[in-house]
């Protein structure tokens, strides 16, 4: 017993020694530490990726051939299985699990015609800066492409050029040739009187669909002697106006007509259907022909429906389950739907009825806050100097987080959580953004760094695609995990192969042969045109088995 009553004795000694001595600055120190430990066993989330999954984010072939690297795949494509090539189309009265047809252009619109089972389906929305957005139903879409269709086939057009801004009636002539099997030739807006001349020659087409007062028309008669129908499109206060009167100096056998005449025609001869075209699987769409920036001027480059189909589905299998376009989104691309890249995330936004936000002012370069000053896109599609712009007016007006915020949110990144979102008020019209895609092109000198996509993920809290593009390619070659959060420093990293093609570097066998392999990126697969190409472009493979371009 005493024994007893001495150890109580000695524990009343020293719990009343230790609370003698308590002060305020105990107080805080207690709750602090129970602060921190709560929040380390409550708080702590997983990472939105597995590190492994990093740690390796390509498979690479078990032997090489001299002067070239291991061929590298992306993950889910394992070598010996055919790469990504369709969309999975399956018709209303196919069994549910069955795998679906690959699919063309006409199957995306069809596809966004029927529209999603649950939800309401997508909208086109022409942003009109400050005076608001028009909104452009499928089915009015749908309506135009068959009646742009039935005039061009009816003027007997076989090949026809398209020069607008990013408008609705340049995607309502891409799926009108698909459906009425003609073909397609994209040219850049923006250009120089003496440059459109030169692409117009180089086009050969027999139609050209132009912006009212953007050109001339008796030039551009003049430069494409195949040239027999010009087709204006007037919008706004220009819309009433006509320019269908022959004018004196029009050379014989050539006509100015204005898209509206040529819409009312249609509808007049029944012509002008929301119902889309049904399957057809005999034929298949004609070619899609554009033109490409490659350095040294333009380069026409001819897609076949077959490299689209893939270069969409590559595209699409970059984007996790959580991640996919769904039918609440909407799409804004700063850059030109002529660049192969953004062509397809549109493309693949519209099969998955997701709702797309059209600006004539569109782009290498743009304002991003300007573009999105009447509509909050959730997805950005843009390039490299519009996200060198944006970073720099953002860290000029403070629109990233605080000091505070920016430790904060850098340690979630480090532990690969991407932060939550901050107030409206902070981000205004980029609020809502959660996923910006950047093409970057082999040839061009601006590039993002590891450390300026970095803060790119900081000051939008959104996740980051940036891909390698090539002008012979539809989609990408390679492009960043959206859920790679890591800050790799100056390295311009653009990921792993997407899977619609395979990749692998060339040189002499002691830069291709070492550790960390650098030569030219050579490219395969069904996305790109021809089956393989070579790029005049020097990469590096990493450690984690992605390219950085040097």
């Amino acid at each position: 017993m005493a024994s007893n009553a001495t150890a109580a004795w000695s524990l009343d000694l020293i719990v009343h020694d230790f609370f003698s001595t308590w002060s305020a600055t105990s107080t805080v120190l207690v709750v602090t530490l129970a602060t921190l430990l709560i929040y380390q066993v409550l708080g702590t989330k997983e990472p939105d990726v597995h590190p492994f999954i990093l740690a390796r984010q390509s498979s690479a072939s078990l032997i090489r051939h001299p002067g070239k690297t291991a061929t590298l795949r992306a993950l889910e494509i394992p070598l010996g299985y055919p790469l990504k090539s369709g969309l999975g189309i399956r018709d209303e009265n196919a069994p549910k699990w069955s795998p679906g047809r690959k699919g063309d252009l006409r199957d995306i619109l069809r596809q966004a015609a029927r529209g999603p089972e649950v939800q309401a389906a997508g909208k086109l929305l022409t942003v009109l800066g400050q005076d608001g957005v028009e909104e452009t139903e499928i089915s009015q879409l749908v309506e135009q492409v068959n009646a742009l269709g039935w005039w061009l086939k009816k003027e007997g057009v076989e090949r026809c050029a398209v020069y607008l801004s990013n408008r609705v009636e340049l995607l309502v002539l891409v799926f009108a040739a698909a459906f009425y099997h003609f073909s397609v030739v994209l040219i850049p807006a923006g250009l120089s009187e003496q440059e459109l001349d030169d692409l117009l020659g180089r086009a050969k087409a027999d139609a050209l669909v132009a912006e009212a007062g953007t050109f001339s028309a008796t030039g551009a008669f003049e430069a494409s002697p195949s040239l027999k129908t010009v087709l204006l499109v007037a919008k706004g206060a220009g819309e009433h106006m006509s320019f269908d009167e022959p004018a004196p100096d029009l050379p014989a056998g050539k006509q100015v007509v204005m898209w509206r005449t040529a819409t009312d025609l249609a509808k007049a001869q029944g012509q002008s259907t929301r119902d889309v075209l049904p399957v057809d699987k005999e034929t298949t769409p004609q070619p899609l022909l554009t033109f490409v920036p490659d350095g040294n001027g333009y380069e026409l480059v001819e897609f076949t429906s077959d490299n689209l189909v893939a270069g969409i589905s590559g595209l699409n299998a970059t984007a996790t389950r959580s991640l996919k376009i769904v039918p609440t989104d909407i799409l804004l691309p700063t850059t030109s739907l002529t660049d192969p890249y953004t062509l397809s995330w549109v493309l693949a936004a519209i099969l998955a009825s997701a709702s797309l936000a059209l600006n004539s002012v569109a782009g290498d370069k743009v304002d991003v806050r300007a573009s999105t000053a009447s509509i909050s896109p959730t997805i950005l599609v843009t390039s490299p100097s519009t996200t060198k712009d944006f970073l720099s007016k953002a860290v000029a007006s403070g629109l990233g987080p605080g000091r505070f915020g920016r430790f904060v949110q850098n340690n979630q990144l480090i532990a690969g959580i991407l932060p939550a979102k901050r107030s409206v008020a902070t981000l205004g019209s980029l609020s809502k953004v959660r996923l910006v895609l950047i093409g970057q092109p082999g040839w061009q000198k601006t590039r993002l760094t590891s450390e300026e996509l970095h803060e790119l993920r900081l000051t939008l809290t959104a996740r980051v695609g940036y891909a390698l593009t090539a002008p012979r390619i539809a989609g990408a070659v390679t492009q960043t995990n959206l859920q790679d959060y890591r800050n790799k420093g100056d390295v311009v990293s653009v990921g792993p192969p997407v899977g619609s093609v395979e990749i692998h570097l060339v040189g002499d066998e002691a830069s291709v042969g070492n550790s960390s392999p650098k030569g030219k990126v050579a490219v395969a697969g069904p996305a790109v045109v021809g089956g393989k190409v070579e790029l005049n472009v020097l990469g590096q493979i990493a450690d984690d088995y992605t390219v950085s371009l040097v």
